[in-house]
């Protein structure tokens, strides 16, 4: 995770359905960010594959996002869920 004096976060993206092992390339939609005072809410969207599509695994795409003020304390979450779930940090990355 980010400290509290960065203005970036840098995040990888999963589309979550099946979608033949494609890369998500013009198909990833968003950000879209809410900054409040507590909190970053994060939500992206994926426009689906058109046809039937088997599931080998989805490779991650990389996204930073510009923070208008620095980080400081607040918590930063997955926007899609209600309530909004913390994201993680991945080992290694």
């Amino acid at each position: 995770m980010p400290g509290a004096a960065d203005t970036t976060i840098d995040l990888l993206v999963t589309e979550r359905g099946c979608a033949d092992g494609r890369e998500m390339g013009d198909a990833l939609k968003g950000p879209q960010v809410i900054e409040t005072d507590v909190a970053v809410l994060v939500a992206f969207a994926v426009i689906p594959v058109a046809s039937v599509a088997t599931c080998p695994g989805n490779p991650s795409t990389s996204v930073t996002i510009e923070l208008s003020d620095p980080l400081g304390r607040r918590g930063v979450y997955d926007g899609l869920f209600f309530p909004p779930k913390p994201l993680v940090t991945v080992a290694g990355h």
